[in-house]
């Protein structure tokens, strides 16, 4: 394994070298897709803004910058985004519309990106791959894209990086970590490399189980591009990420229960976990146009290594909260609880994948646009896990948790995606357009043949409204977690989970106090067939391996977006959802999903001081009732329960000194940003539950702990930008 993990290095450095000699040696490479979604101008080589595609949401890049966020990255703003959810700000990870984390895709520059498999706490995630000071453009969707994206059903995060016009240069620095960026433009040659580190300990070091946190979070990335002449570009994208998690857990004291009935659990603990995973990608993108066509070829290589390892032993006590309170000795309550648990793993998985793609644009009339694209995927996953949880009580032991796992995987997807859009009425007043796209792909392991039909319809009877619908087949492809099964073993013949969607949209323009606004609402259902249960612990995701069930999702989303004050975008998203199952044979018919978050409020509320566009402020709201939970590994609903609901609210509060109080800069070739932040995490230090810890009493109940999250904490940061 090591010697794989080390090969990540080389092949970073061997792929930005290749890209250096095509670079200088001129080939005949091609151009920048020019799209009907992303308008490219070459001759110019600067990108341009432009409408949204259908059922996709733009996310400002000045949007992002005063964020107080945990993690640092646009995932906070996309969990204020239409059907989005989020119950963890240790994560950035989000489910969309009743999906899981695995069934949302992100793509960076076009090049789809993945999300390491062995990740089980927010804690260990790290830092996203987006790195806010290089985006240009984000666009989110949360159901009806097109056929061009793979074969996830949930939603598609699309961000491309910018291509500096000139020289620029960035830092940051704040209690969580520093990043620094670096931006030029050379002739024909223009591209950013930024470099990012954070650690979270004075973060976590707010949870109920103290310790010795020794969170270490480093990335670095590249992206270049040349402009080989008017109408053809090469670019290049390279990634190098190690995530370290080091932990001494020492001791942890928990209140939970209800008001009659108040119990207090003491571990004391011994042992310790150290964790690491290392991530690269090289990409490498081309293409050209020729008239009213374009084409887009890209390789990318996708490197993981990841490594889990712990040996923690806890003891515990468990009371009564009027014997907790009293002088009461812990010997003198044994009676009410008392035990040890012991936890060991020893997880290693290895993660390569490679892929290429190729895509055109034909422009056939102002009224008719054709796409088409082909991609060859190979994926190979070499693991090896060991994993096992043993509890002691009251004379007897249980071992409640076991998996013993060796695979060497390996799988070949070709697919393929065919489509046309057109406007077949256009007047002007109103206009009507059409999309009707086709998307066909294969596993060379379970021998399936995946054909997913999609239409898209936007109609705009007046110029202020929009009435959107989309229809058609999605499809969760599965990858090595969903064929792992709790007993270790893997399921080759396991089909993709399949989707129906119906989505029926409305976007209405409107001023008030003359200030633009937009009104959004959206209703959907989706029939799910062959799906493979779930039970989520934190942010890991453990499959039952098997297509035994069906189920349905239905819900809206409301959102109203606009300036409160000229210039800066704040909005507010309600969101119903119901989503159910029913597990073939198990007599309980259609039960709640493990992402049934029946109701959710999220909002970003920006302002600024009257008169003073320096100094201004930042809120993110977050309101969801609970979601189900049942014991660990456990995917019967008999024991189904719900955990409390979510309820988080962040400010900060900036000052810009580069900016003067009527929002004009200071120094017109200088510093164009020079911002102090102090942010606010969790404002009313409300305690909310993430997961639970189970541990049995003296009558061999099992009782669900709740694992607390983050309480209040402050952020101090600094930006500079020139």
């Amino acid at each position: 394994m090591n010697k794989k993990r080390s090969h990540i290095v080389f092949l970073l450095l061997g792929s930005l070298f290749l890209s250096s000699s095509i670079i200088s040696a001129q080939n005949n490479v091609a151009a920048n897709e020019d799209s009907i979604y992303i308008s490219q101008e070459l001759s110019e080589t600067r990108v341009v803004g432009q409408k949204s595609k259908d059922n996709f949401t733009t996310i400002k890049n000045t949007d992002i910058s005063t964020q107080p966020t945990i993690n640092g990255g646009i995932e906070s703003i996309v969990r204020t985004q239409l059907g989005v959810s989020s119950n963890s700000e240790l994560s950035s990870q989000y489910r969309v519309r009743g999906g899981n984390f695995d069934e949302n895709m992100v793509y960076l520059n076009g090049i789809q990106i993945y999300r390491p498999f062995l990740i089980r706490q927010g804690e260990q995630e790290g830092l996203s791959i987006v790195n806010p000071d290089m985006v240009d453009r984000v666009e989110f969707s949360a159901g009806g894209y097109d056929v061009s994206y793979a074969d996830k059903s949930s939603s598609v995060l699309s961000v491309n990086y910018r291509t500096p016009q000139r020289s620029e240069y960035s830092a940051r620095l704040s209690l969580l970590g520093a990043e620094a960026y670096v931006g030029r433009a050379m002739g024909q040659l223009s591209g950013s490399t930024a470099i990012r580190y954070r650690t979270n300990s004075y973060i976590l070091g707010s949870l109920d189980t103290k310790g010795e946190y020794e969170p270490s979070f480093l990335d670095a990335q590249s992206f270049w591009n040349l402009k080989l002449s008017n109408n053809a570009f090469l670019s290049i994208l390279g990634y190098l990420a190690s995530n370290k998690y080091d932990f001494i857990p020492q001791n942890r004291t928990t209140t939970f229960g209800t008001i009659s009935n108040v119990k207090t659990l003491k571990i004391y603990f011994d042992g310790k976990e150290k964790d690491k995973f290392l991530t690269g990608i090289a990409a490498l993108q081309g293409g050209f146009r020729i008239n009213r066509s374009s084409l887009l070829l890209s390789a990318q290589y996708y490197r993981s290594a990841e490594r889990e390892s712990y040996d923690i032993l806890g003891e515990y006590w468990l009371q009564q909260a009027d014997d907790a309170q009293s002088s009461t000795s812990i010997s003198q309550a044994e009676g009410i609880g008392i035990g040890a648990m012991l936890s060991h793993a020893r997880n290693e998985l290895y993660s390569s994948i490679l892929s290429f793609d190729a895509k055109s644009t034909t422009r056939h009339s102002k009224e008719h646009t054709s796409r088409f694209g082909i991609t060859y995927n190979t994926e190979y996953h070499d693991v090896n896990a060991n994993e096992w949880e043993r509890i002691d009580s009251a004379g007897y032991s249980t071992q409640i948790k076991k998996l013993r796992a060796r695979r060497e995987l390996t799988e070949c997807r070709p697919s393929a995606f065919i489509t046309h859009s057109w406007t077949p009425y256009i007047s002007d007043s109103s206009t009507l357009g059409m999309e009707l796209g086709l998307r066909y792909s294969y596993s060379d392991i379970s021998k399936e043949h995946l054909v997913s039909p999609r239409l898209i319809v936007r109609y705009r009877p007046k110029a202020s409204t929009v009435l959107r619908f989309a229809a058609g087949m999605y499809a969760n492809a599965p990858m090595l977690k969903e064929r792992l099964r709790l007993d270790g073993s893997f399921n080759d013949n396991l089909k993709a989970q399949r989707e129906w969607h119906y989505i029926l949209g409305l976007d209405h323009d409107f001023y008030a106090n003359d200030l633009p606004f937009r009104f959004t609402v959206e209703a959907y259902y989706k029939r799910l067939y062959r799906i493979v249960p779930y039970n989520i612990a934190n942010v890991k995701i453990s499959y039952k391996g098997d297509n035994c069930a069906d189920g349905f999702a239905v819900g809206a989303d409301v959102r109203i977006s606009g300036e409160l004050i000229r210039g800066v975008e704040s909005w507010l998203t309600l969101s119903y959802l119901n989503t159910m199952e029913n597990v073939d044979n198990d007599g309980m018919g259609y039960m709640p999903r493990p992402s049934d978050q029946r109701f959710s409020i999220s909002a970003m509320l920006r302002d600024q001081l009257p008169n003073n566009a320096s100094m201004g402020a930042t809120l993110n709201l977050f309101m969801a009732t609970g979601l189900p939970f049942s014991m660990p590994d456990s995917f019967s609903h008999s024991d189904n329960h719900r955990m409390p609901g979510y309820k988080r609210v962040d400010l900060g509060i900036y000052k810009d000194f580069a900016i003067m109080a009527d929002g004009r800069k200071k120094w017109q070739n200088g510093c164009r940003e020079l911002l102090l932040g102090i942010d606010f995490f969790n404002l009313f230090d409300i305690q909310n539950t993430i997961s639970y810890f189970w541990v049995k009493d003296t009558q061999k109940h099992d009782l669900a702990v709740p694992n607390y999250l983050t309480s209040r904490r402050f952020n101090i940061r600094l930006s500079i930008a020139f």
